[in-house]
């Protein structure tokens, strides 16, 4: 697999005319970078570029990164974040595969190494100045940015830009301790159960950058509002008032963004984290092991591993009752 990709690279770039501009994902965020940094910092020489980029957290160019917020300032944090997670992730990689301590001079030689392999080295070989803007960030990141290596771990298993991760951390151990406190999950009543999902959805809901997101639309901000009625109903709970046809789209919608999606990133985090403090990096997740390894009830798998559609499924239906066999997934069907 090693030589075949070599040998694409080296096909790209004796199909590559010198002239020729092939936009690459990662060329492009760093152009957008510093075409940001030029228009905002005038700075005069690359020196001046150099040194801000290895030592200026995103948060310092705007405080609203990760908002969706259109300012240029905070379009370049916004920028700089995703570089840094790109970044962040290849470290860690480095890491946690290759049994390398990183420092500043290893970082630099691992992503030199890594940049000579990727797309963007063939896609751009007329931009040197990229390859330095990607290494220097990256020692960055290593020396100044981020120089806690345990920091570093968390934020790559959660899987957010780091300035997002690091907001995340401040909410994880409260959704952690309501994962815990789920071992009796299967016996709950109904309004026991809506209250867990209420609780994190709760805690979840406002997190600039990994929070709760609609439209600036009248209709979008009730819905928002209405957070709670809409994940009573779309969970089935007995006596759930059910949505306006003409506005049935809209609150559809907003289960798939917020509650699928958004919330379900957020607990997934969470469990990914403990399984990785207690498995460390050599077990592959398996079922046997789980509970004993992540430390948490299987509420935590399902809510991991099940299909955020089959939520509805954990509550009994009208007339079933509470015995937890009449749970689809009760503590002890997993």
């Amino acid at each position: 697999m090693a030589a075949d990709y070599d040998g694409l690279l080296n096909r790209l770039a004796a199909d590559t005319a010198p002239e020729a501009t092939v936009a690459s994902p990662l060329a492009v965020l760093l152009q957008l970078i510093a075409a940001h940094v030029r228009n905002i910092f005038n700075f005069r020489t690359s020196d001046q570029f150099y040194g801000w980029l290895e030592a200026t957290l995103p948060e310092v160019v705007s405080d609203a990164v990760g908002t969706g917020a259109r300012s240029a300032p905070a379009q370049l944090a916004g920028s700089l974040d995703e570089l840094d997670g790109v970044l962040l992730g290849a470290i860690e990689e480095l890491s946690r595969f290759m049994n390398v301590v990183p420092d500043g001079p290893t970082t630099e030689a691992f992503l030199r190494t890594l940049w000579a392999r990727t797309f963007t080295q063939v896609a751009a070989a007329q931009e040197a100045w990229l390859e330095e803007t990607f290494i220097r960030r990256g020692r960055g990141i290593v020396e100044r940015l981020y120089p806690n290596a345990a920091q570093r771990r968390r934020l790559y298993q959660y899987g957010f830009a780091p300035v997002i991760g690091r907001r995340f951390e401040l909410v994880a151990p409260a959704i952690r301790a309501e994962l815990v406190g789920a071992e009796s999950y299967g016996a709950r009543t109904p309004a026991e159960r809506i209250a867990l999902f209420e609780r994190l959805g709760t805690l979840i809901r406002d997190q600039p950058g990994f929070g709760f997101r609609v439209r600036g639309t009248v209709g979008d901000q009730a819905i928002l509002a209405n957070w709670v009625g809409v994940l009573r109903w779309w969970m089935q709970v007995p006596g759930a008032e059910a949505p306006n046809p003409r506005i049935l789209r809209a609150w559809q919608r907003f289960v798939s963004d917020n509650l699928e999606f958004r919330l379900g990133v957020g607990v997934g985090a969470v469990v990914a984290e403990a399984w990785s403090e207690g498995a460390g990096v050599a077990l592959t997740p398996a079922l046997n092991t789980w509970r004993a390894t992540a430390r948490l009830p299987w509420f935590g798998f399902w809510a991991r591993e099940g299909n955020p559609r089959s939520l509805h499924s954990l509550l009994p239906r009208p007339g079933v009752g509470t015995n937890p066999r009449n749970s689809q997934h009760a503590q002890t069907s997993v």
